[in-house]
């Protein structure tokens, strides 16, 4: 799959998938609060990992991840999986999870729109409409863009719309 993740933390990350073993999963941009992104450096930076995969290698952070592939992957730039999660701070108070309590995240991150990158991925057709879009992390249906988001995707004819909702 060729996904992102918009993460809570204020992280893009190349993926949705965790790695604990190996610390996680590559990050294309660290603090990131909304500003308008170039496509040819974020693409460039996917493209330097597809390289190390075509060899048989790959990132530290993907090593032994289930969904590693090594594989000929195509050179072409689009998302075809695109994880959301950057609710700040969380509205949901989940047992199983320590975020609504991380003071780290609490204090470290920033809220901002969403709506307009998601606009402009879909301008520069970033985003594969055949590909999923997923909503999680905590309560996605009671952040303040869900509709606004939800509506864009569905406006535009995008396929796969998951929602994971509590």
């Amino acid at each position: 799959r060729r996904s992102s993740d918009l993460d809570h933390l204020n992280r893009i990350r190349v993926c949705n998938n965790f790695n604990p073993r190996y610390g996680g999963r590559p990050i294309i941009y660290e603090n990131y609060c909304g500003e308008k992104i170039d496509w040819k450096e974020f693409f460039e930076i996917k493209r330097k990992m597809r390289r190390k995969f075509r060899e048989n290698s790959c990132v530290d952070l993907c090593r032994e991840c289930v969904n590693t592939a090594f594989k000929n992957w195509d050179d072409e730039d689009y998302i075809d999986y695109l994880l959301l999660t950057p609710w700040v701070p969380c509205n949901s108070n989940c047992i199983y999870c320590s975020a609504p309590r991380d003071e780290y995240v609490l204090k470290n991150t920033k809220v901002y729109k969403v709506l307009p990158l998601i606009q402009d991925m879909i301008k520069n057709n970033i985003l594969k409409k055949d590909g999923t879009i997923d909503f999680a992390g905590g309560e996605p249906v009671i952040y303040s863009e869900f509709e606004a988001l939800l509506s864009e995707f569905v406006n535009n004819d995008f396929q796969k719309i998951v929602i994971h909702t509590n």
